[in-house]
C-alpha cells in the first residue's frame, strides 16, 4: 500500500467519524447556540465610577467617591479595617460669663460611630459645665487655677447636633476647642488610661503616654491659665490636627487658651512629647491619651 492510499484512508476515517459524530449529536439531544454582545454607547468613554473599597467608604454600601452615583451593593456581612482615622471636622469659640446655656454647633456631618473631643479651659473654676448626656470626662478640674475640662462622646444612630455648656457659676470666659473623628473601635474608644500633667509655669507640657495597640491616633490636651495666646500656637514636634483657642480678652491675668493636637501611632509603645510652644507663661493641665483603631461591621442582607 502506497503513502497515497494511506492518506487517503485517513481521510475517508475522517469523514466517517464527523457524519457519526453529528449523528450522535443530533439522537442524545444537542443544541447548536449563538451569543451576541451588545454594546452600551454610555460606558464606552468617561469614568463610570472610582470605588476605593476602604472602610469609611462601605459603611452603608460600596461608596462610588467619583460623583457618578454608580454605589455597589453589599451582598453579605463582613468587617472592613479601618485603613486610617479620619477628622470630620473641628471649631474654636467661647463662652461668656455667667451664660446658662449655651449651645455650640459640632462641625461636620456626623455619622454613628463618630467620637466627639470637647475641651475647654477658663481662668475660673469650670467642672461640671459640659451638661449634653453622654460624655465621658477625663479632665473636670474644679480648682480656678487653669481651669480645664475634656470629655469624648461615642455618636448614636441619631447623632448630636450641639453640645450644651452652663457657665452659669463662673464669672470668666471659657474657651473652647472641639475636633471630630471616625475609624475610632466601636467597644474600645481611649487605648488605655490618659495620663495627666500639671505645670506652674512655662508651656504645657504632656507627660509620657503608653499605647497598649498598634496604629492609635495619639491624642494630647492642653489647658493654660491667664494667657490667651491661641496665635502662635505650635504643637509638639512630631504633632499635627492643631486647634487652639482662647477666651478672645487679650488678657494675661484673667483669660485661658484650649489645645488639642494628634498624630498617627503605627506601633505600640511609649511617647513623652514635648511641651506646646506658646508665649504664655502660667499653670497648666495637660492630659496624653490615644484614641484607638477600629474596624468598620457592615451587617447586609
Amino acid at each position: 500500500m502506497t503513502s497515497r492510499h494511506i492518506g487517503q484512508l485517513i481521510i475517508l476515517g475522517l469523514v466517517v467519524a464527523l457524519i457519526f459524530g453529528y449523528a450522535a449529536f443530533k439522537v442524545l439531544g444537542g443544541t447548536f447556540f449563538s451569543l451576541t454582545l451588545n454594546s452600551n454607547a454610555s460606558l464606552e468613554q468617561g469614568l463610570v465610577g472610582y470605588w476605593t473599597f476602604d472602610g469609611a467608604d462601605m459603611v452603608s454600601n460600596v461608596a462610588d467617591v467619583s460623583g457618578q452615583g454608580n454605589h455597589g451593593t453589599l451582598s453579605a456581612s463582613f468587617a472592613v479595617a479601618s485603613t486610617t482615622f479620619l477628622k470630620i471636622g473641628q471649631t474654636t469659640t467661647t463662652i461668656a460669663g455667667n451664660d446658662s446655656n449655651e449651645d455650640i454647633t459640632l462641625p461636620g456631618v456626623l455619622a454613628a460611630g463618630d467620637i466627639v473631643l470637647v475641651g475647654a479651659a477658663s481662668d475660673g473654676a469650670i467642672g461640671g459645665q459640659l451638661t449634653t448626656s453622654g460624655y465621658a470626662l477625663i479632665d473636670n478640674h474644679t480648682g480656678s487655677s487653669a481651669g480645664s475640662l475634656l470629655g469624648w462622646k461615642r455618636m448614636g444612630s441619631t447623632p448630636d447636633t450641639v453640645v450644651n455648656f452652663n457657665n452659669a457659676d463662673n464669672s470668666q470666659v471659657v474657651a473652647v476647642v472641639i475636633q471630630v473623628w471616625r475609624g475610632v473601635d466601636s467597644v474600645t474608644a481611649i487605648d488605655a488610661t490618659p495620663v495627666l500633667a500639671t505645670g506652674a509655669s512655662g508651656d504645657p507640657n504632656p507627660g509620657s503616654f503608653t499605647t497598649v495597640t498598634a496604629n492609635t491616633l495619639r491624642v494630647i490636651w492642653g489647658a493654660l491659665d491667664d494667657d490667651d495666646v491661641a496665635s502662635g500656637l505650635t504643637a509638639p514636634s512630631g504633632f499635627e490636627n492643631l486647634i487652639a483657642g482662647d477666651t478672645g480678652q487679650s488678657s494675661t491675668g484673667a483669660g485661658a487658651t484650649a489645645m488639642l493636637a494628634s498624630r498617627l501611632e503605627p506601633n505600640a509603645g511609649a511617647n513623652n512629647p514635648d511641651a506646646f510652644g506658646t508665649s504664655g507663661d502660667d499653670q497648666s493641665r495637660t492630659y496624653h491619651f490615644a484614641l484607638r483603631q477600629g474596624t468598620t461591621t457592615v451587617a447586609t442582607t
